[in-house]
């Protein structure tokens, strides 16, 4: 519990020791893109360039808990943007994360529809490339963060002239002059009153710088008068010195010393103030050679002496390659022969220095080109690979698919005839049972009818006398025919009704049944029992049972049960 003080204390000093935010980000909420650019261009380039993790990571978590708390999504992108940027300053070692980084934020920014985190993304990741030696890839993010923006309002979006100046840099920087003054127009037309300070001079300067390149001096002067006067303007502490050496290297160039030398005077002043031995070497080399064209030998021996000195501090071979002729003139002038030649020499070599490493760099530009088109080659054959087995796939999956549309109607329509079959059967089957049903009670009825009329007939024609005679009933049901041959004929139709091709069947396996017999066989399939029998046929009981005898014996069969069976089985 003593450490609990401590502890506090430790926390206060360290929540004190983290940098506050130059930005109140609440201010920003539901703002346009265009708003949150212009208030953040300083905030990127300084506070997140030069703060540790801990103060810029506390500004993005509030950034998101703010975008998250109002519903903002264009403030949320931002958040994601400031982490880009950090990263993106701290990359020297980890280029290929800071690339994943960056491509995933442009693919969130394409599904969001973000159009201005695209194009920031892409200038940012495009820059850094460059700078890190990956020309061509740099410069393909670049140009395509300048297409992005190509047709869009500059009010809009406040990075498109920034956008144009890098692209401009990238071929300045590879000798495209007219490509860069194509760049560097597009973007004073844009207008030079927007985007950060830096951007603006450095525009208007590198335009200049360029057409001096190309040899047209005119125009030079005039863009380098452009950039003075908007220095002026702007209370510009640089470039009102450094336009005005610019100027007086092109009277130099127009051989205008008188116009030249005081301009540069004034520019190697500045320089040696800033102590910048570039601007000023550059500046007592031209001094050193206009005062050998005035004839001012000492002057310019002076001159040439420390722009000599100055150049090897800066260790560059453009700053000898452009001493180094002026300074062998010079001993030229003072006849030093051997001298001459040692500076022709160390010329000749640091303009070949030069040149091979303008030449190295653009082999490299050139490879690397040639390497982003074989995977470019590559990724588009693998796609085209992907694409053929999609659609490969796909023609299967539609032939699957049809295949199983086909069964499918196949077997709607199978299973419909089937019902319609099966629905049929059951129709027929109901339409049999249902006619059998009628046939039966028919039979039945007919049966009935028989019974009822031969036992009326018995009745009315009992004569005890002839019932006694046991020996002539036999002969009668022999005779017998269900009283006459209609009734028999009668009887057998609706006998077939019910039991279809029995009769065909029992004459075609017993031959040799007589007609009495048959109609006992019928009777009998009928179940009818033995009384109701000899009232149908009109006989007595003992007739019935040597008719039943006498076909067991036909048959040979031995028991009155076999016999009904295979009356039944017929």
């Amino acid at each position: 519990m003593k450490r609990l003080p401590f502890l506090l204390l430790f926390f206060t000093v360290w929540q004190s020791s983290i940098a506050q935010s130059p930005i109140d980000f609440a201010q920003l909420l539901h703002k346009t893109h265009t708003d949150r650019t212009l208030a953040l261009f300083n905030y990127y380039g300084e506070f997140v360039r030069n703060q540790d993790s801990v103060a810029v990571f506390a500004d993005v978590n509030k950034v998101r808990e703010l975008a998250d708390q109002h519903q903002d999504k264009g403030l949320a992108l931002e958040a994601d943007l400031i982490e880009l940027h950090y990263y993106n300053y701290r990359s020297d070692d980890r280029l290929t994360e800071l690339t994943e980084r960056a491509l995933h934020l442009i693919q969130k920014a394409r599904n969001e529809e973000a159009l201005w985190l695209e194009a920031r993304c892409e200038s940012l990741i495009g820059t850094r490339l460059y700078s890190r030696g990956r020309f061509e890839s740099g410069f393909l993010h670049i140009q395509s963060a300048t297409q992005l923006l190509e047709d869009k309002d500059p009010d809009e979006y406040p990075i498109k002239s920034i956008c144009l100046y890098q692209l401009g840099r990238v071929h300045f920087e590879f000798r495209e002059y007219r490509s860069a003054i194509n760049c560097f127009g597009k973007a004073v037309e844009i207008g030079i009153d927007t985007g950060p300070h830096y951007y603006r001079m450095s525009n208007l300067n590198t335009l200049a710088i360029a057409y001096r390149k190309l040899g047209d001096i005119d125009s030079s002067d005039k863009w380098f008068q452009r950039v003075y006067d908007f220095a002026v303007e702007t209370n510009d502490t640089i470039y009102p010195i450094l336009s005005k050496g610019n100027l007086g290297e092109n009277h130099y160039l127009k051989k205008d010393f008188v116009s030249a030398e005081p301009l540069l005077l004034e520019e190697l002043q500045e320089a040696k103030r800033l102590n910048d031995p570039r601007r000023a070497s550059n500046a007592l080399t031209i001094l050193g050679d206009i005062a050998l064209e005035t004839q001012r030998l000492q002057l310019a021996k002076t001159y040439l002496e420390e722009a000599l000195h100055l150049a090897r501090s800066t260790n560059e071979s453009t700053r000898l390659q452009f001493v180094y002729p002026v300074v062998a003139k010079l001993h030229g002038a003072l006849g030093n022969a051997d001298l001459v030649k040692t500076y022709i020499d160390s010329s000749m070599l640091m303009k070949d220095r030069v040149e091979r490493e303008f030449d190295r760099v653009v082999l490299a530009r050139a490879e690397q080109k040639l390497e982003l088109e074989r995977i470019a080659t590559q990724t588009a054959k693998l796609e085209g690979e992907r694409k053929l087995q999609i659609q490969r796939r796909n023609v299967l999956i539609g032939l699957m698919l049809m295949f199983l549309l086909v069964l499918t109607v196949l077997f709607v329509r199978f299973r419909a005839k089937r019902n319609k079959q099966r629905a049929e059967i059951l129709d027929e089957k109901a339409k049999a049972e249902a006619e059998l049903k009628l046939a039966k009670a028919q039979l039945n009825n007919f049966v009935l009818e028989l019974e009822k009329r031969n036992l009326d007939f018995a009745t009315s024609t009992e004569d005890p006398e002839l019932t006694s005679e046991k020996e002539g009933e036999l002969q009668q049901l022999h005779q017998a025919k269900i009283l006459t041959d209609d009734d028999w004929t009668i009887f057998k139709e609706l006998f077939e009704n019910v039991h279809k091709g029995y009769l065909h069947r029992l004459e075609t396996a017993y031959p040799a049944i007589s007609e009495a017999e048959k109609r006992f066989i019928l009777l009998s399939r009928m179940e009818v029992p033995t009384k109701q029998m000899t009232q149908i046929l009109g006989v007595g009981d003992n007739t019935i049972r040597q008719t039943r005898s006498r076909l067991r014996r036909k048959l040979n069969i031995e028991t009155v049960e076999e016999l009904l069976e295979i009356i039944a089985r017929i």
